[in-house]
This record gives C-alpha cells, structure tokens and sequence, in this order.
C-alpha cells in the first residue's frame, strides 16, 4: 500500500509540473528562458535587455551624426606636485569636450582639427597648453627654476581598426609638439595605442599603452638642476639630455545613468626614464612611478 501511495504521489506531481513544462520551454542549456531575459512566453519577443541596447545603439547613432557635440563636467584629481613628484596633491578636475562636424574638436587643454579623415585614418594640426611648473607649489623642489605656462602647437596621425561590435576599435596615435612663447621651448612626441569598448549598455572603457619622447631643451627645463638651482638647494648640479621621458598605462572608464548625465572616472600609471629618472629632483626624495587619479560627473549636450 504504501508503495502505491508513493507512486500515486510521483505521478499527481508530474502532472501538476506538466501544464508548467508546456508553457515554460527550457533553453539549450536546460535553463528556463528568464534567466536570459525572456519573461514572456513569445520566444521572439526581445528581452529587457536586448530593448534597453536597440535604444541605446538608437541614441549613439544620433548623438553620433549631430553637427556639435559638448560635454562638460566637474570632478577631483589626485596627482604628484611635480613631474618626478612623490607627495601628491588634490584639486579640481575639468572636463571639457567640444567637436564641431568631427573636424574641430577641443578636449581638455588641446584644440584639434581633422584636415583628412576617413574610417581608418585622420591626421591634421593641434595646439595644446602645458602648464609648466611653479617650484613653490612643492616643498621638495622649492628653489628649482620655475617654467612658464607656454603654448606647444603641432600635429598628428591617427590610424583606427574597427572590432565587431558597437563603439569597439583599436586606435594607434602619434603626435609631436613644439613649445612657443616661452616655457620649456622644446619637443615631445606622443605615441598611444588605445582600446575602446562599449559594455553592459552604459559603460564605455577606453585602455591605453603610451610612450613620450622628448628633446634636449624639454628635458634640460623639467629635469636638469643649474649652478643656480643647486646654490638655492641641497641638489647637484645635472644636465638632462634628450630621450625617452617615459612610458605607461591609463583606463578610462565612463558610465551613464541618464540620458544626458554620466560618471568620468580617469587612472593613469607612467614610469619615468632615462635621463628623467636619473635627474636629482627625481631620484633624491622623488619618484619615477607617477599615479593619476581621477573622478567626476558630466552633462552631455
């Protein structure tokens, strides 16, 4: 009896489970369809997240074919007090990006224009701010010679494979400048390889590689220590010569939680070399690993 009871049992279940089996068909992987989306019972009905990212790719698209495109915001920084710094300072952070019919654009402290671009390549003139270094800010350097704020104009190349996917691509970037109206009045070039990708709908990460390389005047003005400088403070005297300034990584990592609003977050690793790193205000009481930190809130327009 008893037997039979447990199979009377085992069968009245089966069939309170099987009107559920016929209306909740299992995926490939044996699991039910809400698990990837699918809470209805139309196999062909897009999930939540297949409508949020058809909006979302809509959006990109539109914002992608506007003639002027701003976004403006403000945040914090942490970074060292000096080129070759080891105690760190805070302070506001910008930011700032204009394009206008993607042929001008401003980002940060530099102005650019694509004279020729394509979908693979683009090149033209830029113009940035380097922002020099007043000695006094650090207690570590006070008495080195300061350098003026000046104006560094050049150029650039920039050559880009896109990658399946939405806003996915590699970006290989090489520039030159040449400092004007005083300040450190040399030469440095940039190298960069970055990585963009769009993830999870709202998240866009950009990962980058770079290496810069600088002339004897830029290294002499942020890393050689004069019979000036050295009789004003404990360094000896060093004359920097050109070379590689330094190499590094950065990630930048960008949320939206609304249609215009959004979440900047920036962090970047250099590690000085050569002749930088040997220079007195680097090695005694500095450092050759510079961090940046970041963060802020932005307004798209």
């Amino acid at each position: 009896m008893r037997a039979c009871r447990r199979i009377l049992a085992v069968a009245g279940f089966a069939a309170f489970l099987a009107p559920l089996a016929a209306t909740s068909p299992l995926n490939a992987q044996g699991l039910p369809p809400l698990i990837f989306g699918q809470p209805s019972d139309d196999e062909n009905e897009p999930s939540p997240y297949q409508k949020l990212k058809e909006k979302a790719d809509e959006k990109a698209k539109e914002y992608a074919i506007q003639p002027f495109k701003l976004i403006v915001g403000i945040g914090a920084y942490a970074a060292p007090e000096y080129l070759g710094g080891k105690r760190y300072e805070f302070g506001p952070m910008p930011i700032l990006d204009v394009n206008w019919r993607d042929r001008i654009w401003l980002r940060g402290r530099t102005l650019g224009a694509n004279i020729y671009r394509n979908s693979w390549i683009r090149f033209g003139p830029v113009i940035r701010v380097d922002t020099g270094r007043d000695s006094s800010h650090s207690d570590h350097i006070d008495g080195i010679h300061d350098i003026n704020p000046s104006a560094e104009i050049g150029g650039f190349v920039e050559g880009t494979y896109n990658l399946p996917g939405p806003n996915h691509k590699l970006a290989l970037r090489l520039a030159a400048y040449q400092g004007i109206a005083g300040g450190h009045g040399g030469t440095i070039v940039r190298t960069r390889l970055q990585y963009t990708r769009r993830f999870l709908i709202a998240f866009y990460v950009q990962a980058n590689v770079f290496a810069n390389w600088a002339s004897g005047p830029y290294m002499r003005s942020y890393f050689s220590v004069t019979q000036a400088d050295a009789e004003r403070t404990y360094f000896p005297t060093y004359k920097a010569k050109a070379g590689f300034r330094d190499v590094g990584t950065s990630v930048a990592l960008t949320m939206s939680f609304a249609e215009h609003w959004g979440l900047l977050v920036r962090a970047r690793y250099a590690r000085l070399l050569g002749n930088a790193a040997d220079s007195p205000i680097v090695k005694d009481g500095g450092s050759a690993d510079q961090f940046f930190i970041g963060a802020g809130i932005f307004y798209r327009y």
